[in-house]
């Protein structure tokens, strides 16, 4: 089956009614294996295959058949959760369209994952391996049709399908290669942790190493009247336990209160580490759940500092951080997760928001607005000396 360009124009379209002012830029074709990684896409945008005019649907088994638009990493992404194939009895035709269609849709750059089998005994399952040329085959020719001139040439230059760019950027991060050459060292959630945030990829690494070490017992940087910014994987008590799994996947809500106590009392020995122990002793911690809103009160309380649950409102929160009283969110998915996550408010600047997010640095660099706050705060508490 041919398709003409109306056809990709009315599914781009019909797209685009749905994304609003969002632009993707990365494509991302997600093969088996690997389609949890759309689950991590933030402020996700879902569209199934079904819904969208022209497209066809994917019967592989573990192929979710929808489209996630959001971001990772900060990067505007369309992900595929799932692709056609030709053996499922679509034409070639109908197995790339999709990918047309997010061309159309601005998308720049094109990755594409696959499970595959090998005949090097040396290999184990689930080693990576990069692609850099390819042998045809099979008799039909992708160039087969009519040539449509928005999607480029009739004939593209072959001698660089796979952009030596990217792979040289992959190959460039010598410890996300320690840890693919033992995967079997590492929790699968800690994997996904790095796969999803970047900034973890040395901890992630050196985990088989520091699993066992005891947790520090001061945060060194402890000092009245500053926040600090603290990261629940940090190697000090990132590997520690903390309900059902380590503090680096757990952490925030500790982590969160302790910057708080920390920056207000000074005292260093508030630990992330100090404060979940603490939590747990008490069943602040639900198992599969996370951190009880009740840590925020009753360990503030506990560790010398009073919380005041507040209503959301942009003049309460600037009232609160003028008056010194620094501030710990709830949030939902959006900007800082995909599910829940406690972050720290700081301060203000021009008219925005300080941000301590204890599970990314990048986030903690920006300056954030009261509406892109708000949106995503489920509920709030501002702290002050008891």
């Amino acid at each position: 089956m041919e398709f003409t360009m109306e056809q990709y124009r009315e599914s781009a379209g019909f797209l685009r009614e749905r994304l609003g002012d969002f632009v993707p830029k990365i494509a991302m074709v997600l093969g088996s294996g690997l389609g949890y990684l759309g689950d991590q896409v933030e402020r996700p945008i879902f569209v199934d295959y079904r819904d969208i005019p022209h497209f066809k649907a994917s019967t592989a088994p573990g192929h979710k058949g929808r489209l996630v638009f959001g971001f990772l990493e900060g990067q505007p992404v369309a992900v595929m959760q799932g692709r056609m194939h030709h053996y499922e009895g679509y034409s070639y035709e109908e197995v790339t369209y999709a990918v047309r269609v997010l061309r159309l849709l601005g998308c720049e750059t094109l990755v594409v994952t696959n499970a595959a089998g090998c005949v090097n005994t040396s290999w184990q399952a689930g080693d990576l391996m990069l692609i850099t040329d390819h042998i045809k085959l099979f008799s039909v020719s992708p160039l087969r049709g009519e040539n449509l001139p928005e999607f480029g040439t009739r004939f593209p230059d072959a001698s660089r399908l796979y952009t030596p760019r990217l792979q040289e950027l992959a190959r460039e991060e010598p410890r996300a290669r320690d840890i693919l050459a033992h995967l079997e060292d590492y929790p699968q959630e800690l994997l996904e942790l790095a796969v999803r945030n970047p900034e973890t990829v040395d901890f992630v690494a050196d985990y088989p190493q520091e699993k066992d070490r005891a947790p520090a017992e001061t945060v060194e940087e402890a000092e009245r009247g500053t926040i600090p910014l603290l990261l629940q994987w940090d190697p000090r008590w990132g590997c520690a336990q903390y309900g059902d799994g380590p503090m680096a996947l757990n952490g925030c809500g500790p982590t969160a209160l302790s910057m708080v106590i920390c920056g207000l009392t000074g005292d260093g020995t508030a630990t992330p580490y100090a404060v979940a122990q603490y939590a747990q002793e008490m069943g602040y911690y639900v198992d599969g759940v996370g951190t009880s809103w009740e840590l925020m009160s009753a360990g503030g309380t506990h560790f010398g500092v009073t919380a005041r649950e507040l209503p959301l409102s942009q003049s309460v929160m600037e009232n609160a951080l003028a008056a010194g009283e620094p501030i710990i969110c709830s949030v939902g998915p959006g900007d800082f997760t995909t599910s829940g996550h406690f972050i720290v408010l700081s301060g203000l600047e021009d008219g925005k928001f300080q941000v301590r997010d204890p599970n990314r640095r990048s986030t903690s660099e920006k300056l954030w607005d009261y509406d892109t706050l708000a949106g995503q705060i489920t509920n709030f508490w501002a702290f002050s000396l008891a």
